[in-house]
């Protein structure tokens, strides 16, 4: 069972509060969770940009290859006043 210390940093009495040395260790590996974390979230941006970049440049290609072979398909007719 896991009790949640943050109710004791600044509790309701005297008795129910931390030590200051206990406050201070607290707050500093909260302060490099939270640079950890936001080092990741860095990371993790960086990453999906350069995924959402490649798909586009493989959507843009793929999509101009298709309309280019699309058109290749497309004759004239050799009477184009003639009804059909």
């Amino acid at each position: 069972m896991c009790t949640d210390l943050r109710k004791f940093i600044d509790g309701p009495s005297h008795y129910l509060t931390l030590p200051p040395e206990l406050k201070t260790a607290i707050d500093a590996i909260t302060y490099i969770a939270e640079k950890d974390f936001a080092a990741l979230r860095k990371d993790w941006l960086y990453v999906v940009m350069v995924v959402n970049r490649m798909f586009l440049w493989i959507f843009t290609t793929v999509r101009t290859l298709g309309i280019f072979a699309d058109a290749s398909f497309n004759h004239t007719p050799s009477d184009p006043f003639k009804y059909p």
